[in-house]
């Protein structure tokens, strides 16, 4: 919800398939001053909490992990492939066959390693994998299940086989997919003997239905997630909590070993079915970064926003039309921002209409041949308004990489940093 939230206040809402530029920009006065430094002194701030030399080691393990070879024809493959398509066969007739296939942490236990180039499995209690990185160190994951299960009906599937010989026969498969939730899960890995990752997700299972099928109309969840990486940094989910009509929650913070880099929380109404959104209302989310910059969203009508959002796609080639309903977009929600959790209210976010011009390919029968022309429509695209001179841009326009040079330079140094450490394909910018 929270994600959803911030998304629909920053995120353009257009879903253009050709090639597009913007004729027309939002106008405003210069802020290029007290603002601007602020914001580029957080961004520094914000990239320089990372060192992606912390995550060096991961390198060495993808290394091996993502080799292939030692997955082919192992035991581990034949030994997962055997757990999960183990299936119940609930009762036959007719053309149609049901199962049920039920999906338990504890059947995944056992002993991985690896050795003489292939993984093997070898029956143990506990789910456990041990292997050498690329540096000749030991890495040893352990995943630890406690507390009662609780095993929970999701959803089925469907599908058709057929065969041709002897003779063309055919029938229909249907089976419930159900998953055994336990009380807490604890995932550690390290390597070399040091702590490189530790993880602890715990559920409360008190309003999950034995042997129901989940209904989001009906039953309640609520989820807790702690995972530092390398002893330095920590996700902590603290709080992610649905509850079916009634208020649902989530409340979670990045930090490292010396400071908390960003908290966020959300709160909202909901009422939903495994179908469909009937209402989201009262939404009030913040993100805080570094205790420097604040967003703050409100929403008294999340289902509306998100349905007057659609509906204005349907208006974009009529800029009178288009901007009318913009409007009643924009009074849905407010998305502010603000200093060092200071109530004075330093800028707002809105989505404003945009002239976009586009080549379009017809078929011209004065000259019988086709030719691409230009046409134009309306977009929108987020834009903040600074209070301190009133000057509005838009997002792509203020936060450009020239004007934010070091921010840019040094966040895409970090992330290609660190992405080498996990993957050896190239991102393109």
């Amino acid at each position: 919800m929270y994600l959803a939230m911030i998304g629909v206040m920053l995120a353009a809402c257009s879903d253009s398939g050709e090639e597009a530029s913007s004729t027309t920009s939002s106008s405003g006065g210069n802020n290029f001053g007290s603002d601007k430094e602020f914001l580029e002194q957080t961004g520094t701030e914000l990239v320089n909490s990372f060192n992606s030399s912390d995550f060096n080691n991961f390198e060495a393990i993808r290394r091996v992990l993502e080799n292939g070879d030692y997955y082919e024809g192992s035991d581990v493959e034949r030994h997962l492939d055997e757990v999960y398509n183990f299936r119940q066969a609930l009762n036959e007739y007719g053309d149609t066959k049901y199962y049920k296939r039920t999906l338990v942490l504890a059947n995944f236990n056992g002993n991985y390693y690896l050795q003489n180039g292939k993984w093997r499995y070898q029956a143990s209690n506990g789910l456990k994998c041990t292997f050498n990185d690329a540096n000749g160190q030991q890495v040893v994951a352990t995943v630890n299940h406690s507390g009662p299960y609780k095993t929970v009906y999701l959803f089925d599937e469907s599908s058709r086989h057929y065969e041709y010989y002897p003779s063309y026969t055919y029938w229909r498969e249907e089976t419930q997919i159900l998953v055994s939730i336990p009380q807490s899960v604890v995932v550690t890995v390290t390597q070399g003997g040091r702590t490189i990752l530790e993880s602890t997700t715990t559920v409360d299972l008190t309003n999950v239905v034995e042997g129901a099928k989940y209904d989001l109309s009906r039953n309640n969840l609520n989820v807790t997630s702690k995972t530092v990486v390398n002893g330095i940094y920590t996700i902590d989910v603290s709080q992610a909590k649905y509850t079916a009509n009634g208020e649902s929650k989530v409340q979670f913070s990045i930090s490292n070993a010396t400071k908390t880099l960003i908290t966020g929380t959300a709160k909202g109404s909901t009422q939903l079915t495994n179908d469909e959104v009937t209402a989201i209302r009262n939404v009030d989310a913040k993100l805080d970064i570094l205790g420097r910059v604040q967003l703050l969203v409100t929403c008294n009508d999340g289902k509306a926003l998100a349905d007057r959002i659609e509906e204005i796609q349907d208006f974009r080639y009529d800029e009178t039309t288009y901007k009318q309903a913009l409007q009643r977009v924009n009074i849905l929600y407010s998305t502010t921002m603000s200093y060092n959790n200071n109530a004075t209210v330093m800028g707002k976010l809105t989505l404003e209409p945009f002239d976009e011009q586009y080549r379009s390919y017809q078929w011209n029968y004065n000259t019988n041949r086709g030719e691409y022309v230009t046409r134009s429509r309306w977009e929108s695209k987020p834009v903040i308004t600074f209070t301190s001179d009133n000057s509005s841009y838009s997002l792509e326009e203020y936060f450009t990489e020239t004007r934010f040079q070091t921010v840019y330079e040094n966040f895409k140094s970090l992330v290609e940093s660190v992405a080498r450490n996990f993957t050896d394909e190239r991102i393109y910018w």
